[in-house]
């Protein structure tokens, strides 16, 4: 994770539970008894738990941040800022225990951050200044998680998930794929995208087979008997009978280890991952069209989706981020995207460009928030990860125009709650 100087680090304070300033917003007239005690303590009556302040004379949490504003102004703030609140009812706060001392280490220096957001810097001794620092690239620290994981080509993944890709395509009968097995359906799942009714020639609907996987060392470790997936408006399923266990593949085994391994380090602290294998199913006579798959947010669990390529078939997957995460664009996919989109026929390109559009405005409806656009290229070697329950996403596929006429198949690990 990254985080940059600036008057906004300010806004990151807030009073929390166990804090003086918080005690301060909750009980405001803590130190003050109330009419009704006092009358009660002068009739003697016991069991009195407080005899100061009714607990209905409190601000309630979710207001606090309103009242805060409310006090700057009161007090002739220019600029509101958490920091400069918070702090103003901690030392203001009337029990504040006054034994408390605030300890500065002998040779230390000490920082702070002005209303200009410029961050100050002064020496230790009594003649020391203030100094102001000069402004430097992000900060790189060690505890926080990166929010987005992108690698564009990894030699390792690519062979690794092409082998596994070859196996599952070569070995479709042995796989439990989800959905209805009738002769007509033979489990091929179908999506219509809504954002392509507005066009004059709709883009054709998504089809697809799509199977769940289950890592069964620790399924069968642990006792689970079912497990959350990720299609949509699909159950818990059972995970022997009905997914398959990823140590029977030994390609989509050590491509599983190896991600996992390489996003998460030795440090999981997320134990239980599944998998949705999609397998693209595309007619002869649509395959050279662009496929666009409807944008969404996936379910509550899947707090983290790794996307990985399983064929040589490229395709963009974009993702709509609030702009409070302060996240880069890779540069290299947004230039493909849009050398791509520059390339097509006149009536496609207004398609596409129409949909990103929609795109951004209903990802800002779905996630409430202010949001930008991030484009990534997916191909064989590439791995994205991203909290895809709260950020809304969708892939775009090029036509298949390579003599080789690879599907895009996709395997997805993700997060998932299970149950014993």
């Amino acid at each position: 994770g990254e985080i940059k100087q600036g008057i906004h680090l300010k806004a990151l304070m807030y009073p929390v539970k166990g804090s003086a300033s918080f005690k301060h917003l909750t009980h405001p007239n803590q130190h003050k008894m109330t009419r009704t005690k006092a009358l009660a303590l002068c009739s003697q009556q016991k069991n009195l738990s407080n005899m100061y302040n009714d607990e209905n004379e409190g601000v309630q949490s979710e207001r606090h941040d309103q009242l805060m504003l409310y006090l700057s102004t009161e007090i002739g703030m220019t600029r509101y800022v958490r920091d400069e609140m918070e702090c103003v009812l901690c030392e203001g706060h009337p029990n504040r225990n006054l034994q408390c001392r605030d300890w500065f280490k002998k040779g230390r220096r000490i920082y702070d951050c002005n209303m200009d957001g410029h961050v100050l810097q002064r020496a230790y001794g009594m003649t020391a200044q203030w100094v102001r620092m000069e402004a430097s690239s992000r900060k790189q620290f060690a505890f926080l998680k990166a929010i987005l994981c992108y690698r564009q080509h990894d030699d390792i993944i690519k062979d690794y998930a092409l082998a596994f890709g070859e196996v599952l395509e070569k070995n479709k009968g042995s796989i439990k794929f989800a959905g209805r097995s009738t002769r007509t359906s033979d489990y091929i799942q179908q999506y219509n995208n809504e954002y392509m009714t507005e066009t004059l020639k709709p883009i054709l609907a998504i089809r697809h087979r799509a199977a769940n996987f289950f890592y069964g060392d620790y399924t069968r470790q642990m006792n689970i008997t079912t497990m959350q997936v990720l299609g949509d408006g699909e159950v818990p399923t059972v995970v022997e009978s009905e997914c398959n266990d990823i140590t029977r593949f030994p390609d989509g085994l050590r491509l599983w280890k190896y991600v996992l391994y390489l996003i998460y380090g030795s440090r999981n602290e997320h134990m239980m991952y599944s998998a949705r294998y999609h397998q693209h199913q595309e007619e002869s006579d649509t395959d050279s069209k662009t496929v666009i798959f409807p944008g969404h947010m996936d379910k509550a669990f899947v707090t983290s989706a790794l996307f990985l390529p399983l064929t040589r078939r490229d395709f963009f997957t974009i993702i709509a981020v609030p702009t409070s995460w302060y996240t880069t664009q890779n540069e290299d996919s947004h230039t493909q995207l849009w050398d791509w989109i520059q390339r097509l026929p006149a009536e496609e390109r207004k398609r596409v460009e129409h949909f990103l559009e929609k795109f951004i405005l209903t990802a800002a409806k779905f996630m409430k928030v202010k949001v930008e656009m991030r484009t990534f290229f997916c191909s064989a070697g590439s791995i994205l990860a991203f909290p895809a329950n709260i950020c809304f996403h969708t892939t775009i596929t090029p036509g298949n125009t390579s003599p080789l006429k690879s599907p895009r198949d996709l395997f997805i690990i993700h997060t998932t709650s299970s149950k014993r």
